[in-house]
């Protein structure tokens, strides 16, 4: 297969987003790529449609390099809150594997929004054996913060949330 862009998006439920509505937010992560040098590329976005009723590909055109609403992204129903960019290094070998903090992200979430989506990117294409890695991935209120991981016990909880067993 020939070698494509590729990019990864969370939304976050419209519950968790009403309270975000005219807040500064920032958004930190660690990356690295394991194969090939890459501008990793990343976005604040809101959706301003029906809450919870997000579409899953907000990009338009994954050509452009202009990163706006109608553009890169659609721009029906969404609004481009901030866009960052954190070039990575190949680590090579796996083992060696130490992810780099991307430049946080900062952005103000205007009152129309229902659902705040993350996004994260590769400016240029990438292989198939090719590995974009995240970790540590954070978006909150205000300025930065280190980011530290809720206990085991605690993730899980949140995580029962969403299972549904179908046996």
């Amino acid at each position: 297969a020939a070698a494509q862009r590729i990019g990864v998006a969370q939304i976050v439920e419209g519950m968790n987003s009403f309270s975000l509505r005219g807040r500064t937010v920032t958004l930190q992560a660690k990356a690295a790529c394991l194969q090939t040098n890459v501008t990793l590329r990343y976005a604040i976005l809101e959706w301003t449609g029906t809450c919870d009723a997000v579409t899953s590909d907000v990009v338009k055109d994954w050509t452009s390099g202009t990163y706006t609403a109608n553009n890169f992204f659609l721009a029906a129903s969404l609004t481009v809150v901030a866009v960052g960019s954190t070039a990575l290094t190949h680590v090579g070998d796996p083992a060696s594997f130490v992810p780099v903090a991307v430049t946080p992200l900062t952005g103000t979430v205007s009152a129309s929004c229902n659902n705040l989506i993350i996004l994260f990117w590769s400016e240029g294409t990438m292989a198939q054996h090719d590995q974009l890695v995240l970790s540590e991935v954070d978006c909150h209120i205000g300025a930065s913060r280190i980011w530290s991981p809720r206990p085991a016990g605690e993730e899980l909880a949140l995580c029962q949330r969403y299972f549904y067993s179908s046996s």
